[in-house]
């Protein structure tokens, strides 16, 4: 119940087949310089999980774009420090460094102003709820 619903289906409706090119994909995750790269590696692979891919990646752009300036800049500020915590291939996510940033990101929800945290219940409440 963390994600949204779209998150969930998308998940959900994906084949063996097609959770292995996402695999493949994300294991080179660091030799894609943008998520275009990687979106266009996904395509050489499927067109189809790559047009899947890119709605909900439209989908959540789309929900990112209609928060206040304030909730925009701490959204975009996750997904980098998100991005950097992404372990090479064969290494295993540091839980440690994992656990100080999910405490990091609580804190510096608690530090928004009232409409802020408004902006991202109104379009993330699940994870929104979450971090409360």
């Amino acid at each position: 119940d963390l994600v949204p619903p779209e998150v969930t289906t998308f998940y959900n409706e994906l084949t063996e087949d097609d959770k292995k090119i996402l695999k493949e994909v994300a294991e080179k995750h660091s030799e894609y310089a943008t998520d275009e790269d990687a979106l266009n590696a996904l395509k050489e692979k499927s067109e189809k999980l790559y047009t899947k891919a890119n709605e909900l990646r439209n989908l959540v752009k789309d929900r990112i774009s209609k928060l206040n300036p304030e909730a925009k800049t701490f959204v975009d500020t996750i997904i980098e420090k998100l991005k950097a915590l992404r372990p090479k291939k064969d290494e295993k996510p540091n839980l440690t460094e994992l656990r100080k940033e999910a405490n990091e990101i609580v804190e510096k929800f608690k530090a928004l102003s009232e409409e802020a945290k408004e902006s991202l219940k109104t379009n993330f409440p699940k994870i929104t709820g979450v971090i409360q």
